[in-house]
This record gives structure tokens, C-alpha cells and sequence, in this order.
């Protein structure tokens, strides 16, 4: 599987799995990212048979779905993060910290 279609579908198990589980009021950190993975891995999930060129898939993983929250808290509206980068509403690139 592709990292596009893979991310789709970790960020909708992402979603799922927020609701099933508890998260500190400052929202999800890197330990519940890791929980989630392991989660994936000990079910054998098809979610993980995604190409990482190497890299690792809970970093890869972590990135999605904790961009998505920091993109979330600075209010962009397009959540096509891209390496640290979104666009938001209007189409311009935003920067933020990590």
C-alpha cells in the first residue's frame, strides 16, 4: 500500500481509536501515538503493510496523526500536512513549530 492511501485510513483508526480511549485534557502525545501503534501491530493490522522507505512506521505514523492535531490547534483548515507544512483555507503555505 501506498503512504498516501496508508495515511487515509491510520488517520480514520487514528480518529476511532481517540474515541475508545482515554486522553490527557492537553490532547494525544507521542506515548498514546505508541500505544496506537502497538495496538496495530499486535493485531497484525493491514494498516501497517505501507511502503516506509526504510524509515520507521510509528515515527511515520506519529507524524501523521499528532500533525494533524497541532494543525488542528492553530485553527488551518486544509490538513494536508506536509512535512511540518499546511496549506490553509486560501491555499498558502503555513509553517509552524513542532
Amino acid at each position: 500500500m501506498k503512504q498516501k492511501e496508508a495515511r487515509t485510513l491510520i488517520i480514520r483508526e487514528w480518529d476511532r481509536w481517540l474515541q475508545t480511549h482515554s486522553i490527557e485534557s492537553g490532547g494525544p502525545t507521542g506515548r498514546d501515538t505508541l500505544s496506537f501503534f502497538f495496538e496495530l501491530q499486535d493485531a497484525r493490522s493491514p494498516l501497517l503493510d505501507f511502503q516506509s522507505r526504510g524509515r520507521d512506521k510509528w515515527k511515520i505514523i506519529y507524524t501523521w496523526v499528532l500533525g494533524i492535531a497541532r494543525t488542528l490547534r492553530f485553527g488551518v483548515v486544509d490538513l494536508g500536512l506536509v512535512e511540518g507544512k499546511c496549506e490553509n483555507g486560501r491555499g498558502n503555505r503555513i509553517s509552524h513549530g513542532a
